[in-house]
């Protein structure tokens, strides 16, 4: 018998063998890679949300003074809304009420005795899939006895 019928193959095997398992790491590397895009885009979906969100807040605090004689009372829903603030990144909007007032606070301020009149600022963000809600309270102050603003 020759040497060459003897050969049982066995190299061929092993390399068929070593093939698959790294055609097998290799496809799991893939979907690691995959998941990691994946994660990373979520995240800045969701701190492009919470940035627009923020933005509403200040959108409604700015607005606040000139608003608040019409806001409606917090309990009506979410309010008056004083801001939308379409972006290329994402969309954001806010919504004013008021939430009520405290009468005469004695003290010791240069206006004497005040009344607060406590408004809720409710803001939404939004990008891709991601969304925050945002709710912030504010308060304008006047002298004792002077009209709600």
């Amino acid at each position: 018998m020759s040497s060459a019928a003897r050969q049982s193959g066995i190299v061929l095997t092993a390399a068929l063998l070593l093939l698959l398992v790294l055609t097998l790491l290799a496809a799991g590397a893939m979907a690691i890679a995959r998941l990691d895009l994946v994660t990373a885009r979520s995240l800045a979906e969701h701190r492009a949300a919470f940035e627009l969100a923020e933005a509403g807040i200040a959108a409604g605090l700015a607005a606040l003074p000139s608003q608040a004689g019409t806001a409606p009372p917090c309990t009506a829903g979410p309010g008056l809304a004083v801001a939308a603030l379409p972006d290329s990144s994402g969309d954001s909007r806010a919504w004013l009420c008021f939430a009520g007032n405290t009468p005469a606070l004695a003290g010791g301020s240069s206006l004497g005795q005040v009344t607060l009149w406590h408004y809720e600022i409710l803001a939404e963000g939004r990008r891709g899939h991601a969304r925050s809600l945002h709710r912030q309270g504010a308060w304008l102050a006047a002298p004792a006895g002077a009209a709600p603003p």
